[in-house]
């Protein structure tokens, strides 16, 4: 099946969370903090590839969600990344935001609506392996 145009929700992963904890030993009196840092969230990154030659993968699987990162812990031990979500799409595929409506649109909005001549184009990765990143993840 030859699919040429496809709407996807992307999000990026949320960072994890830090950790508050205090040194606690025998013989060290006022150990102090040593929580760690949560790890950042992973990125959903468009990848324009050579092989691939339509959007059927993206049509079979519209959303499209980036790993979280890993929350942080005592002895100062920050939280791990999360994993970079790489979507392969054809070279020239050309991304647009999509319209957030609140209210469906009459017949005469709807002809406006189709004509995307006013909209302006996020990314059109041309080159092989050219990389886009299309939401950065949290920190």
């Amino acid at each position: 099946m030859f699919v040429d145009r496809v709407k996807v929700f992307a999000q990026a992963g949320k960072g994890g969370r830090g950790c508050v904890s205090f040194r606690r030993e025998k013989f060290v009196p006022k150990g102090g903090p040593d929580g760690g840092d949560g790890g950042r969230g992973g990125n959903v990154i468009l990848k324009a590839d050579r092989h691939v030659d339509n959007l059927a993968n993206l049509f079979y699987e519209p959303l499209i969600k980036a790993k979280n990162g890993g929350h942080g812990m005592g002895k100062k031990m920050s939280g791990r990344a999360g994993a970079d979500k790489i979507v392969k799409v054809p070279g020239g595929t050309v991304v647009w935001p999509a319209k957030e409506e609140k209210h469906p649109p009459s017949t005469s909005e709807q002809s406006a609506i189709g004509n995307r001549q006013s909209a302006i184009p996020v990314t059109d990765p041309a080159r092989d392996e050219q990389e886009f990143v299309l939401c950065f993840g949290g920190g």
